[in-house]
């Protein structure tokens, strides 16, 4: 067996066990919380990028890990951050959606957890930042030129052009592209 498909098995049962370890915290929720009930589980995918190691989304039905931070900070991930993401769940299901991120229910469904209440991770992040090319984009109004970034020049084109106006001589920032 080659060096890769070693790495590649040994990141496939990080994923599984990662899998398992969110339904592990499911069940032990329905165990500790008598108001907890869900006829679903959320689907569990590993697509997170940059600094964030994991999110939950009631409406999406998702909760998503950073693989690379995963892979990097196992033991502290199933111990700290999937039942950070499964008491989000908890919280949300049994304040029907009234309750804080990281409020007192959500604490309360950490300490029975046993788990450490907190609300960042202290990861290096440094394999998992994702290096952006800022593209900028030039506008001109009445009085001077401005460089947009790419998501001003796309809500600028969703408006027709017409979404930013100087503050100096009032006129809409018109989009030149550069020659």
């Amino acid at each position: 067996m080659k060096a890769a498909e070693v790495m590649t098995a040994r990141q496939t049962d990080l994923i599984a066990e990662a899998r398992t370890q969110v339904d592990f915290w499911f069940d032990l929720a329905e165990e500790l919380i008598p108001a907890f009930k869900m006829e679903w589980r959320p689907r569990v995918t590993f697509n997170l990028r940059g600094q964030t190691a994991g999110t939950a989304s009631w409406s999406k039905r998702e909760l998503r890990l950073n693989e690379i931070l995963l892979r990097e900070n196992f033991e502290h991930f199933q111990k700290r951050t999937i039942p950070h993401e499964v008491a989000h769940f908890v919280t949300h299901a049994i304040t029907q959606g009234y309750g804080k991120s990281h409020g007192r229910e959500w604490k309360m469904v950490m300490r029975k957890f046993g788990c450490e209440v907190s609300r960042c991770h202290s990861y290096d992040v440094t394999n998992s930042t994702v290096r952006t090319v800022v593209k900028e984009y030039r506008y001109i109004c009445g009085c001077s030129e401005r460089m947009y970034t790419r998501i001003r020049h796309c809500r600028s084109e969703e408006n027709g052009g017409r979404y930013y106006r100087c503050r100096n001589c009032r006129q809409f920032s018109i989009y030149t592209p550069e020659n």
